[in-house]
């Protein structure tokens, strides 16, 4: 069997909906990823930072530790042009506090199970 490119292994990801948008918070989109290990249930968490002049991705892959990008990431751009989420900065109140959603978030992906 040949070694898939990246453009088809996210090709088979967004056809496969195993990368999906999930929520925006501030400056930051997130989006997750299903895992295909064996007897994994938690998603990968993929996020886009929005900078001043550019995105800052993020992915919770093995692979990503090793390169600047992963098929996740890959798949994440498409959706976010493809349904036109924001990619401009917007200014964030100082009292903001913020909440740590990636619980939550993961709950939700796996339809409530813990």
């Amino acid at each position: 069997m040949a070694k898939q490119t990246m453009e088809e292994k996210v090709k088979g990801l967004l056809d496969a909906k195993d990368v999906v948008f999930f929520h925006t918070e501030g400056n930051t989109h997130f989006f997750m990823g299903k895992q295909h290990s064996n007897g994994v249930e938690n998603p990968y968490i993929i996020t886009a930072e929005i900078r001043e002049k550019e995105l800052d991705w993020e992915c919770s892959c093995k692979a990503f530790e090793f390169a600047d990008t992963c098929k996740h990431i890959e798949s994440a751009k498409i959706i976010l042009v493809r349904d036109k989420h924001r990619t401009t900065m917007i200014l964030i109140p100082s009292s903001y506090s913020g909440t740590d959603i990636i619980p939550s978030v993961i709950d939700r992906y796996n339809g409530g199970k813990k």
